[in-house]
């Protein structure tokens, strides 16, 4: 459906102008008035992917934005998600995500008046399973991908760092890219970190005594202050301790440290650190309290999607019931007992 169709069926133009500029002006409070960067782009890209599925052109804004989405009706939402689960393939997570933004926004306009009720009003979104999909790293490959690489050469010794601050603080790769060396401070007798987290956050990291004593070891021996992971090229006029490494290149640089590890680097990514360092924790005793800490989520059935041991059938929580069984039953006639005074008992 077009642009022109659209705003042709704006019910005779009785959404009034003023109506619209309010909505306008929400709408582009609530895209831009999220905490974290990552969730605004995440919001804006979906609210683009449901005006590209309308046929609105990206430079249609202000008025003619609000009086297009005023005329959308309950078939299109419809429509919208389908076309995301079918035609596009997204994930179910993806899609209701992506419904859920475009239907927030639309409860933006609803609370403005400027529409009287929204076209995704039970819309059902797709169901989305508890159970996350990272796969998570065994100890033995852990350690076998931070063994790979050179930390004779600066470069090797940053990648370790890295690979390091994923395994063993769980850090997200927007989050590594950003470490400075004047984050890291002592407190109680313990190495922290000090981390901007999701939603803004300013989180605290303890620091692995041995991977403190890596961090100072590199930020002294290349005298470095500001980012901890410079973008480094072999053409030092591409140097700019400026600028960090992008979340692009952490996924490249642990991509390709997994294959030299021997590992399946094609089902592998910056995030499954993360999932590894939670199940870890979990199966060495940690509490769920402390690993949800530790992991930084809102609720602990976050921090229980990412433990990939709960499935293990090799030790198994079954296996410490420790009932022990009664012996098999005699079942021969003269074994079974007498009736008392003539009932069953």
């Amino acid at each position: 459906m077009g642009m022109e169709s659209i705003v042709r069926a704006d019910l005779g133009g009785r959404l009034a102008p003023a109506k619209r500029e309010d909505g306008a002006r929400a709408v582009n409070a609530f895209l831009t008035g999220q905490l974290s960067p990552l969730t605004r782009k995440a919001y804006k890209t979906d609210f683009q992917s449901f005006l590209g599925f309308l046929e609105i052109a990206p430079g249609v804004t202000g008025e003619d934005l609000i009086r297009a989405l005023s005329s959308v009706t309950r078939e299109q939402a419809t429509a919208f998600r389908d076309s995301l689960l079918t035609t596009q393939g997204k994930a179910p997570a993806t899609v209701a995500r992506r419904v859920s933004v475009v239907a927030s926004i639309y409860e933006v306009l609803r609370e403005e008046g400027a529409i009287e009720k929204s076209p995704f009003f039970r819309v059902k979104r797709p169901r989305v399973s508890r159970e996350g999909k990272t796969p998570a790293l065994t100890k033995r490959e852990a350690e076998r991908l931070l063994a790979t690489p050179d930390r004779r050469m600066a470069v090797g010794q940053r990648d370790f760092i890295m690979l390091g601050l994923l395994f063993y603080c769980g850090l997200r790769r927007h989050e590594v890219v950003k470490v400075r060396a004047e984050d890291f401070m002592q407190t109680s007798g313990h190495t922290v970190l000090r981390v901007l987290g999701k939603g803004g956050r300013d989180d605290v990291i303890k620091v692995a005594p041995a991977l403190w004593r890596e961090v100072q070891a590199y930020t002294q021996a290349r005298e470095i202050t500001g980012y901890l992971f410079p973008a480094l090229s072999r053409n030092q006029t591409y140097n700019d301790p400026r600028r960090h490494l992008s979340t692009t290149a952490v996924a490249v640089l642990y991509k390709k440290y997994a294959r030299r590890a021997g590992l399946d680097a094609t089902r592998l990514a910056p995030h499954s650190a993360r999932a590894t360092a939670i199940t870890l924790a979990l199966d060495g005793g940690a509490s769920i309290r402390q690993v949800q800490n530790f992991s930084r989520h809102a609720s602990p059935e976050t921090t229980m999607r990412y433990d990939r041991a709960k499935t293990n059938l090799d030790d198994n929580a079954a296996d410490y019931l420790r009932i022990r069984l009664p012996e098999a039953a005699n079942t021969s006639p003269a074994s079974q007992p007498s009736p008392v005074d003539g009932h069953d008992g």
